[in-house]
């Protein structure tokens, strides 16, 4: 997801879920 993507960028790669 973009949003969380852009939103929590760190947050979203450290999960690995930057779809």
């Amino acid at each position: 997801m973009w949003v969380l993507c852009s939103a929590f960028t760190l947050l979203a790669i450290s999960l690995g879920s930057c779809d």
